[in-house]
């Protein structure tokens, strides 16, 4: 008995030690959950070169009630932007054009329905007056204007 017994100890043993070698990532397969949840349609987006620092100034921060249900653009000084269209998430990058305007790049967004009117998914280009952003499409018409909700450190 005592040999079954040995053996079966030594058979629990490394079972434990197995197990526990599989969690610490020593070569097995582990899980790791994310410490947080992000929103974002695609991983953060990558410009190909950084607009010019002065002449961003004007769009950079938030645009919009960053809220549930409430279309905004958070538009980064590093060339990308994340916001919701009031239902879905959009992100992707944006570039200064010649004549002052940016126009967005590489947009991603989310495809849930809703209840509530979507007003940024066509999102082309975006000029500023003061504080207000006005947004157009792919034909040049206005689908949506955002107050500024932030400046360039929010």
């Amino acid at each position: 008995m005592t040999s079954r017994r040995t053996i079966a100890r030594a058979v629990a043993a490394a079972s434990v030690a197995l197990l526990l070698a599989g969690c610490t990532g020593g070569g097995g397969a582990s899980i790791t959950r994310p410490s947080a949840v992000v929103i974002s349609p695609t991983a953060t987006p990558t410009p190909a070169e950084a607009p010019p620092i002065g002449q961003t100034d004007a769009y950079v921060g938030s645009w919009g009630e960053v809220a549930e249900q409430s279309p905004h653009l958070v538009i980064a000084a590093d060339g990308s932007f994340i916001g919701s269209d009031g239902c879905n998430a959009i992100g992707g990058r944006w570039e200064l054009e010649d004549d002052g305007a940016i126009e967005f790049d590489d947009v991603s967004s989310t495809q849930v329905g809703c209840d509530v009117e979507q007003t940024l998914g066509d999102l082309d280009e975006a000029t500023v007056d003061g504080d207000t952003l006005t947004v157009v499409d792919d034909d040049d018409r206005v689908i949506t204007t955002l107050p500024r909700t932030g400046g360039p450190d929010a």
